[in-house]
């Protein structure tokens, strides 16, 4: 009875196994996009849709940076006061062709150069040795966040 069965089952999986579709071949993979300088060179502004997470990130940086303790609820109660006046004088990043940039963000600027490497393009602050990193996707310019309570914005060509 044993062996009967144990026939039965192996036949049971034979058949199913032979009556399943041939799997499909596999697409194959998107090719990875390359920034070139063309892409990045020009200004670039803050999606207006990322300008609370903006605002959030750079409280949170500048707390941070004065190793004050760090309070989310208090952050988020400044958060949308900054974002207002990113609304209304927004930071402006401009990417040169000599792989300079500026950052201006009202009174502040902030140089450094930047460079590609495939999809990522990073920004080397003049007075910081923080690195800033976007990948590059047609249109936009994703911040790659440096700690993982960052929040993801994108960066849009300014016109």
């Amino acid at each position: 009875m044993r062996v009967c069965m144990t026939t039965i089952i192996s036949c049971v999986l034979v058949l199913t196994a032979c009556e399943k579709p041939p799997a499909a071949e596999a697409e194959p993979a998107p090719p990875a996009v390359v920034a070139t300088s063309k892409d990045i060179v020009g200004k670039w502004k803050i999606h207006s849709g990322d300008l609370r997470d903006a605002a959030y990130n750079m409280i949170k940086n500048q707390v941070e940076a004065r190793d004050l303790p760090v309070d989310d609820q208090e952050i988020e109660r400044h958060v949308d006061e900054v974002a207002d006046i990113y609304r209304k004088t927004p930071p402006i990043y401009r990417f040169d062709e000599d792989n300079t940039m500026t950052l201006q963000a009202g009174e502040v600027t902030i140089k450094g150069k930047w460079a590609i490497d495939g999809d990522t393009v990073t920004i080397t602050p003049d007075d910081d040795d923080r690195e800033i990193r976007f990948r590059y996707e047609p249109g936009f310019l994703r911040l790659i966040p440096r700690r993982e309570w960052g929040r993801v914005i994108s960066l849009v060509p300014a016109g």
